[in-house]
């Protein structure tokens, strides 16, 4: 039996007909992509260990499932040159037209010379891929064999709705302008161009400049991720925040830190001190972790294992602490060059922390509350305490509450804070406590806007003195408004006995809250009590948010948000909650009594309002 010759393929076919290998981009990066030494500080051959935050970013461009990957960024942590490997990666693994968006046709002509040339030159399997045609090559268009690469003005509308894209990726976007000519905004224009491609990538890239820009925008919109890192004392993953950044309160000058270089990272979890040499380590195990996802709740043997997820948006954001070009007294010196500079904290804000910039109103500040601090110990009833309210603020997995006690003029003493898992530990707290003179909570806002059933449930059995409440901000005057939570559920009709939200004006509160804190702790009306052994949770919670100004269309309006670095506000928003309930159950309204040596003590929400007990106070 003879057999067919298999027919000998030249082997300039062959190599046509290859698939590419499968690698992550990272891994094609480490394994072609070599740095331009006169563009990088770093010539030679690239190294994602070098920067391994970067990992991640990148190769998610190559998953499946993610159409969108956003960066808010500081300035010189990599972002330009994982852009770069992505391109790479575009043009020799996985083939499509490419179009890469910047501020300006200046500033992509510069690109296009100073940065993508440079780079074909040097990786071997991108200039193998170069078209050989004469006109392949111009100041703004490069074409290679199965691909090419366009680069766009975001002020120009024809550069961006010309040709399709499989490949879009947007570049300091912080410059572009909101919208180009009479067409959509320049990345809405941009992402028209993938709609052809059911396996479309985009990648948008800046530096934050002011609250609400596109950035800010598309970072929102993704599943926000913080880079965790361990602390390698105590192990402990937490994301770096300026605030931990310490050095001697002798160093009051640039000039002294960089003659001294004395500064460290204090970790959140056993206060022990991180060098500048322990860095690299911990960015290597280090962990992106979406906002949704508490890190406690994914550790396993003590490293954090993020569970698979499909989002197709991921957003990432990191600043200056993580670079390893910077150090922990390179960050202070710059600071104390430019904190009392206000034409300079945006540049700091902006280019070292990667933050947006925002004009503050009003900034609850450490040593206010330093001023509310002492007196009398947690737990105890001071004798000025007339009336007793709490807040509690339902998260997934516990609760957080505070209890405040009040007196005349609206001057008022912390009680007791906390966290508890359960709603039968949250009773406990609130209800099965014996206080002094007979005192008891009288009055609770309880937060409905998770587990809400549950929430109703506890405030059933509370019916007289637990109130749902939902936080809103409105622009107009009224502290409150209410709605139905049961309704029938066919006509939407309000059911008999029906539980009531109400809606808290928080931003009202807010404002009244920040005033009492400047009246400090000195006895007197509007005075602010915290006890001597308070924790530091409760004072950082306590200034995570600030008032700042910031623009809503064409107009600008003020607005209560979380201050850079903070993520939890806990215990803010609890005292926030305790302001309104004690104005809703009229404890402004406490007179003292003319002419008679006692007072008499409001009677309880569920009765008549008789004065019966006669050492009390009153409403009216």
């Amino acid at each position: 039996m003879t057999t067919t010759p298999r027919p000998k393929w030249p082997p300039v076919l062959r190599e046509a007909l290859r698939p590419p290998e499968r690698v992550t981009i990272s891994q094609w990066a480490d394994r072609h992509r070599v740095l331009d030494a006169t563009t990088s500080s770093e010539g030679g051959a690239w190294k994602t260990t070098r920067i391994p935050y970067a990992r991640e970013w990148m190769d998610s461009m190559a998953l499946h499932h993610v159409h969108q990957v956003t960066i808010k960024k500081s300035t010189q942590v990599g972002g330009t040159e994982t852009i770069l490997n992505v391109l790479g990666y575009a043009v020799t693994q996985d083939p499509g037209p490419v179009l890469y968006v910047l501020p300006s046709q200046q500033e992509g002509e510069e690109f296009f010379t100073e940065r993508l040339l440079p780079m074909v030159r040097l990786c071997e399997p991108m200039h193998a891929q170069l078209s050989t045609g004469r006109h392949d090559s111009k100041k703004r268009r490069l074409k290679f064999r199965r691909c090419r690469i366009r680069i766009a003005s975001a002020r120009v509308a024809s550069d961006l709705a010309q040709f399709a894209a499989r490949w879009l990726i947007g570049d300091e976007c912080g410059k572009w302008p909101q919208w180009t000519q009479r067409e959509a905004g320049p990345w809405e224009l941009a992402l028209e161009r993938t709609a052809t491609y059911w396996n479309y990538r985009s990648m948008l890239v800046s530096t934050p400049v002011l609250d609400g820009g596109l950035i800010s925008r598309e970072f929102l919109a993704g599943d926000r991720r913080r880079y965790y890192v361990p602390c390698p004392h105590c192990n402990r993953y937490q994301v770096l925040r300026w605030q931990n950044v310490k050095y001697p309160a002798s160093m009051e000058t640039e000039e002294q830190m960089v003659l001294h270089r004395e500064a460290w990272y204090e970790c959140d979890g056993c206060a022990g001190r991180i060098e500048d040499r322990q860095k690299q380590a911990m960015l290597e195990r280090g962990v992106w972790i979406p906002e949704a996802i508490e890190v406690e709740s994914i550790l396993e043997k003590g490293v954090p294992v993020v569970p698979p997820e499909h989002a197709e948006h991921r957003s990432y954001h990191i600043w200056a602490a993580y670079s390893p070009w910077r150090a922990w007294w390179q960050l202070a010196a710059r600071w104390l060059k430019w904190k009392d500079q206000p034409e300079q904290l945006q540049n700091w804000v902006n280019s070292w922390l990667g933050e947006e910039w925002v004009q503050k109103v009003e900034d609850p500040r450490p040593e206010m509350l330093r001023e509310c601090i002492g007196g009398y110990k947690r737990g105890q009833v001071p004798e000025g305490v007339l009336v007793m309210t709490a807040m509690v603020d339902v998260q997934k997995r516990f609760l957080v509450f505070t209890i405040r006690g009040w007196g005349f003029d609206n001057e008022s003493w912390l009680i007791d804070h906390g966290r508890v898992d359960s709603f039968e530990a949250l009773n406990e707290a609130l209800f099965f406590r014996r206080w002094p003179r007979n005192l008891m909570v009288r009055g609770v806002f309880i937060d409905a806007r998770y587990r809400t059933s549950e929430v109703v449930q506890f405030a059933r059995q509370h019916k007289a003195i637990v109130r749902p409440s939902i936080g809103i901000s409105r622009d107009d005057p009224r502290p409150f408004s209410t709605s139905t939570l049961d309704r029938h559920p066919v006509t939407g009709a309000p059911l008999e006995f029906s539980m009531v939200a109400w809606h808290v004006n928080v931003g009202l509160f807010k404002d009244v809250l920040a005033e009492r804190l400047k009246v400090g702790g000195n006895p007197g009306p509007g005075a602010f009590h915290i006890y001597e052994d308070i924790d530091n949770q409760y004072l950082q919670e306590m200034v995570s948010e600030h008032k700042v100004t910031v623009r809503k269309g064409k107009r600008e309006v003020e607005q209560w948000v979380k201050k850079i670095g903070h993520r939890q506000n806990h215990f803010w928003d609890t005292e926030v909650g305790n302001v309104a309930i004690a104005q809703l159950i009229g404890v402004e309204r406490l007179r003292r009594l003319v002419g008679r040596n006692h007072y008499r003590r409001p009677p309880p929400p569920h009765r008549s309002g008789s004065d019966e007990d006669g050492d009390g106070c009153a409403l009216r």
